[in-house]
């Protein structure tokens, strides 16, 4: 399994925890569109790719971490995030590659760590 197609869980709102299989690479459109329970998700450093409203209206997730030495973010993957929720990146090289609008309509806290 190399990507997670569009809408794979999309308005899944007994989704509550998942971990992604290491070895998938993209994450795409609307993956996790408004799985409201969603509390914890682990994204494996295989990921490279998330692709637009990935992870938007996930009201549920306080943070998530995206690992890796690399990540491309094509589009508002983040839509409707908060203030109160968080996105760290770990890794040396952070993004890499996005669309300007990235972060449209995404209040979140934004932490790069090493």
């Amino acid at each position: 399994l190399k990507v997670l197609s569009a809408n794979i869980f999309s308005g899944c709102i007994s989704l509550i925890d998942i971990t992604i299989p290491e070895g998938v690479i993209t994450i795409d459109s609307n993956a996790f569109f408004g799985c409201l329970k969603l509390t914890k998700i682990t994204i494996p450093k295989s990921v490279e790719d998330m692709r637009s409203y990935a992870f938007a209206g996930c009201v549920g997730l306080n943070d998530i971490t995206i690992p890796g030495e690399r990540i491309r973010i094509t589009g508002p993957a983040f839509y409707g995030w908060t203030s109160s929720q968080t996105i760290y990146f770990t890794g040396t090289d952070g993004v890499y590659f996005y669309f300007t609008n990235w972060l449209e309509n995404c209040y979140a806290r934004i932490v790069w760590e090493e």
